[in-house]
């Protein structure tokens, strides 16, 4: 149940930084700590390991739009 209420409260604070301006990878780095904490997980685990793995799974995942966004954006 507590994991769900951090769960809600992330996702309100991340529409709310990112309504207020502040860079949606560091407003999902915040929430990712609010949901880690609500949740009971070790931090340095939960950012490591957890977070990491899938930031870094999804950019692989998407790296040739990513690329071709970049490069047409010029």
């Amino acid at each position: 149940m507590l994991s769900m209420i951090g769960l809600i409260l992330s996702l309100v604070l991340l529409i709310f930084l990112t309504m207020k301006g502040i860079n949606i990878i560091i407003s999902a780095v915040i929430c990712s700590i609010v949901v880690a904490v609500f949740s009971g997980i070790n931090l340095a685990d939960a950012m490591t390991k957890d977070y990491m793995d899938g930031f870094t799974g999804y950019f692989a995942s998407w790296f040739l739009i990513f690329m071709l966004g970049a490069i047409l954006a010029r």
